[in-house]
């Protein structure tokens, strides 16, 4: 989410809010992930980050909005919710339990 907020090659629009052709090389904790350049909307870039983060895992996601979510992460025994705030590192986190 970092890199989308601060890289050029993003912006926001609804309609253009999956991105168009071509890809930014984000290093993150986990290793390097490609992330495609363009425009998001606020649902479209938590979609991607949630697809991003876990990738490759059991628990891989692909929606087009967070509404849909809801019942992936209840599927996958989840009943709640966190959030908490990150102040050094100006975040949000969420946590599925």
């Amino acid at each position: 989410m970092r890199h989308l907020c601060t890289c050029p090659e993003h912006g926001y629009s609804q309609p253009g809010r999956f991105g168009t052709s071509g890809y930014c090389n984000v290093a993150t904790d986990a290793g390097t992930i490609q992330v495609k350049k363009g425009d998001r909307d606020c649902s479209s870039a938590v979609c991607e980050a949630w697809e991003l983060a876990l990738k490759g895992t059991p628990y891989e996601l692909e929606a087009y909005s967070t509404k849909s979510y809801y019942p992936k992460f209840f599927a996958m025994g989840s009943r709640r919710v966190n959030a908490q705030v990150d102040r050094a590192r100006r975040a949000l986190r969420l946590r599925i339990t």
